[in-house]
């Protein structure tokens, strides 16, 4: 559980909170670069129990952005967070930079908030490649409520 430096619960929105939301952000999103490049397979079995089958390397990212996105945090730090991290990775994992890219470009119009979640999950298990993904993005397809 993520808590502040001064001790407030989730959804207290004091400076420390915010600051601790964000480097969760950015080790997550670290992890699943270092995992897409294979610069490490470190928490490899950890992630093929979990989703009981082998996972290549892009595919551990994959797993490990699902994982960020169950942590529950607010979608605008993941917005506000993906737009500074964009600098960094858009080039070093143009997959997930083209699913976050549209995702925010989502929030910006639209106040939609994308369920990242499902994203990965349907790249991990329902065969789609990641072009056809990216595409039912961009079409809102993944707009949280629907």
């Amino acid at each position: 559980m993520v808590m502040c430096a001064r001790g407030h619960d989730p959804g207290v929105s004091c400076p420390d909170f915010q600051d601790r939301i964000v480097d969760v952000f950015y080790s997550y999103i670290y992890w699943a670069y270092l995992y897409s490049t294979s610069k490490t397979d470190g928490g490899r079995s950890y992630f093929e129990e979990r989703f009981s089958r082998k996972l290549s390397m892009q595919e551990l990212a994959y797993a490990c952005l699902i994982e960020y996105f169950e942590l529950g945090l607010d979608y605008s730090d993941f917005h506000k967070c993906w737009k500074v991290a964009r600098r960094t990775y858009e080039e070093k994992i143009p997959i997930i930079s083209k699913i976050f890219d549209i995702a925010s470009r989502r929030f910006d119009l639209y106040g939609e908030r994308t369920e990242s979640k499902r994203v990965f999950l349907d790249l991990l298990f329902s065969g789609k490649t990641s072009e056809e993904v990216i595409k039912e993005v961009s079409e809102g397809f993944y707009k949280m409520g629907s």
